[in-house]
């Protein structure tokens, strides 16, 4: 059948029957967008309690396991002199085949106050870029300026920082040095507990902890 050849009529029940199919197709669709939304939130609220249950069990294991070895990490520092400052424990079978680790790591904080020193050792520094030679130089000051993807200064590259002030005798850069320092108030991240087995090569590998690693 060749459209030329349809009367009018026909044309316009063609085009009407189209439509109806278009249509037919877009609300077939959307009743199945509307089936999918239903079930992922009936899948989100069936298994929310299951994820809560096991980030508690996660969370109890892990006081549990600390607690288990907090008597022993007492005692090595009794033994051993250790003091309480320290950051880290590592304890191996008698196999060492398996090993745990228990600790916290110190995060690089800083107050709003260190803002000023930046911005004081970013305008000395600045000044001296008038040749090839001091603008190098420049660009590895500002690179130990440079913040790390959480925003966030490094200690590190401060106590670098410093050396440089101390070389240059500037009382401007000193200051912004030690407005920085001043401005140092480190954090304790919360305690890790990690679990480790030797491969058949030797190799440590560590027990998955988090959902993300299992």
């Amino acid at each position: 059948m060749k459209l030329d050849q349809l009367t009018p009529e026909q044309r316009e029940t063609l085009k009407q029957e189209l439509a109806a199919q278009e249509q037919a197709k877009k609300e077939a669709k959307q009743k199945e967008i509307e089936t999918y939304k239903i079930l992922a939130c009936d899948a989100v609220d069936e298994n929310f309690p299951v994820l809560v249950d096991l980030a508690e069990k996660m969370k109890a294991s892990k006081s549990q396991v600390y607690d288990n070895f907090a008597a022993i990490i007492a005692s090595k520092g009794e033994l051993y002199g250790i003091k309480n400052g320290q950051q880290s424990h590592s304890f191996t079978n008698e196999a060492g085949t398996k090993r745990v680790k228990i600790g916290y790591n110190m995060l690089d904080k800083y107050d709003d106050t260190a803002e000023v020193g930046i911005t004081k050792v970013r305008e000395y520094v600045q000044s001296l870029a008038n040749s090839p030679e001091t603008e190098q130089l420049v660009g590895i000051i500002l690179d130990l300026l440079a913040k790390d993807s959480k925003g966030t200064l490094k200690a590190s590259r401060i106590v670098t920082l410093k050396q440089y002030a101390e070389k240059s005798k500037n009382n401007e850069f000193i200051d912004g040095v030690n407005i920085i320092i001043e401005a140092y108030k480190p954090e304790r991240s919360k305690m890790y507990i990690r679990a480790e087995y030797r491969d058949t090569l030797g190799k440590w590998v560590p027990v998955p902890s988090s959902i993300t690693e299992c």
